[in-house]
């Protein structure tokens, strides 16, 4: 499906209508009266710009990547992100994966853990939805948020990312 909306916005001709009808029946000779079909005039013929924005702690809960764990680049984006934090000599004693998933004992309200969890799943949003074709043509990131908005853009790599939101997130920790 992914395939199907990519290539219906990005790669058929843009008219200036265009031209649909609702339709109550699967069958297409019933009920498919001339005058149900709307013509719209295109707002425009050229392509709508395409922001993401990334959030900083606070909007997290246990559980809240559960049903994008289904998605096989995004839990791809997690395990490579997983694997960077392992190789930290103070890496983390959780897993990200279990965190989103809803099976850790770890809290996401300390910010050892939101920050990098929030950056985390950003992150592999991002991956997912730039497999699918649909690529930002700007950023924006508020506190942590930031991180993922400069992965995103390209001006850091996953390793400064997820390693900046780690470090970041045991600074406050150690600070409260």
């Amino acid at each position: 499906s992914a395939d199907v909306a990519y290539t219906l916005s990005k790669r058929r001709c843009k008219f200036l209508y265009k031209t649909f009808a609702v339709v109550y029946s699967t069958s297409p000779a019933n009920g498919l009266d001339p005058h149900a079909f709307i013509s719209k005039k295109s707002l425009s013929s050229q392509s709508v710009a395409v922001g993401f924005t990334f959030t900083g702690r606070g909007a997290q809960w246990e559980g809240m990547g559960v049903g994008l764990l289904e998605y096989a680049q995004f839990k791809s984006s997690l395990i490579a992100q997983e694997s960077i934090l392992s190789k930290l000599s103070f890496s983390p004693h959780w897993s990200l994966e279990n965190i989103m998933s809803g099976s850790s004992n770890f809290s996401v309200k300390q910010p050892g853990t939101s920050q990098t969890v929030c950056t985390a799943l950003q992150i592999a949003l991002a991956d997912l939805l730039q497999s699918w074709g649909v690529t930002p043509d700007f950023t924006l990131g508020y506190s942590s948020g930031e991180i993922a908005a400069a992965y995103t853009a390209g001006h850091i790599s996953m390793a400064e990312a997820i390693t900046t939101a780690y470090c970041r997130g045991k600074s406050i920790e150690s600070n409260n």
